[in-house]
């Protein structure tokens, strides 16, 4: 004969499914991620590849017990489509770091950051966000769990969305008191006036004002999805700690569809342009020229790099002997940036008086000119390129 349960016992039973069944979902949330493949790239640097589209970058490097891990975002100011210029990248950015998750609150997730060092920080650019830990390595679990959690689980809590509404405006303000801020952003308007390069990172103000928590949630549904997502780890942890804490602390992330917009090509530029914006507060003139150049796949991009430093970097640069030691400008510097989008720029940039300008624009032509015509001796060119891979090894 069947023996019938009680009402209490009816209740306690269910009671019991219920937990159960709650820890079994919450133990299938965080089943590690499994790897579909690994490769080992040249220099010791492992990519793994995870089931939701995740990758991971490992390179053991036991030098000192420190672990420096970051993660890679694949969005920034030129990804924002009809968000063009109002800054969404960045505005997200500093509320994801370190901010309200659905397993933590703001300040439990600061309290743990403290406890392991707090050497963190992040920052938006045009084709990325960055957020990175580094710490003991006895701490990388902790560090990598952090960064899962803000990837993974983030609230765009509306306390911290109008705090940080605030602390941005702040500091657009700030910047445009920045004379290098300022001849930096005019450079870019300048030289790419239809293409998103041209847009400030940080946005414009009037159209950051306009974004709305709404839009800030959906553009993290959007962009921060595995398959747009690399973690990087370099340090004192085996290959196989670093894909074991990784497949653990990012597991709830999801896999998305995610569109970038395509870029649209650089006008061929026929003739010189030239920009200029006057402020009271600055009292030395800034100086910024640029060459449209290369994508990063093509060859001269190396060529690029060392004749950037033939110019400009450092006291045995040509400009530096050419315009500094002459007495014609307070600094001076060269650079080639040639990034994985089709706007790359060889750039020169100077602080001088108003009354040098003639001299330093002409001396500038005369050392272009002749790097283009006259070979670079060979004690030069081993100089150079010595440093260049000094500063690569740093």
């Amino acid at each position: 004969m069947r023996k019938l349960l009680s009402l209490k016992a009816m209740i306690t039973l269910f009671l019991l499914l219920s937990v159960s069944t709650g820890l079994s979902s919450a133990e299938d949330a965080m089943q590690p991620l499994a790897v579909i493949r690994q490769v080992e790239h040249p220099g010791g640097v492992l990519e793994v590849k995870f089931e939701n589209g995740l990758t991971l970058l490992c390179k053991e490097n036991f030098a000192a017990p420190v672990v420096a891990t970051r993660v890679f975002v694949r969005i920034g100011s030129i990804y924002e489509g009809e968000m063009l210029g109002s800054g969404v990248s960045h505005y997200f950015e500093h509320i994801i770091s370190g901010g309200t998750t659905s397993t933590r609150s703001e300040a439990e997730s600061r309290a743990l950051l403290q406890r392991i060092g707090n050497n963190s920080n992040a920052y938006t650019s045009r084709d990325a966000t960055v957020y990175f830990i580094t710490t003991e390595a006895q701490h990388f679990p902790t560090a990598a769990n952090l960064l899962g959690d803000y990837m993974a689980n983030c609230l765009v809590d509306e306390t911290e969305f109008n705090r940080e509404r605030g602390v941005i405006i702040q500091e657009i303000r700030k910047l445009e008191d920045d004379p290098n801020r300022c001849i930096y952003q005019l450079l870019g308007e300048t030289m790419f006036p239809l293409h998103p390069a041209g847009q400030p990172v940080i946005g414009h103000l009037e159209l950051f004002k306009q974004v709305t928590r709404g839009q800030v949630e959906e553009f993290y549904h959007r962009f921060y999805v595995a398959n747009n997502i690399t973690v990087v780890v370099a340090g004192a942890v085996k290959a196989e700690g670093a894909i074991k804490e990784i497949a653990i602390s990012f597991a709830n992330l999801k896999r998305g569809m995610v569109h970038h917009p395509a870029m649209p090509p650089v006008p061929r530029q026929t003739s010189s342009k030239w920009a200029e914006e006057s402020s009271a507060k600055i009292n030395k003139l800034y100086l910024s020229v640029g060459h449209h150049t290369v994508t990063l796949d093509h060859p001269d991009l190396f060529a690029l790099d060392v004749a950037a430093d033939i110019l400009g970097a450092g006291r045995t640069s040509r400009l530096y002997r050419s315009l500094r030691e002459q007495g014609l400008v307070q600094g001076v510097y060269a650079y080639s940036h040639t990034p994985a989008y089709n706007a790359g720029v060889f750039g020169i940039g100077a602080t001088l008086e108003e009354e040098n300008l003639p001299a330093v624009l002409s001396t500038l032509v005369e050392e272009i000119n002749r790097l283009k015509l006259e070979s670079v001796s060979r004690e030069e060119l081993q100089r150079v390129v010595k440093k260049k891979i000094t500063d690569e090894l740093f």
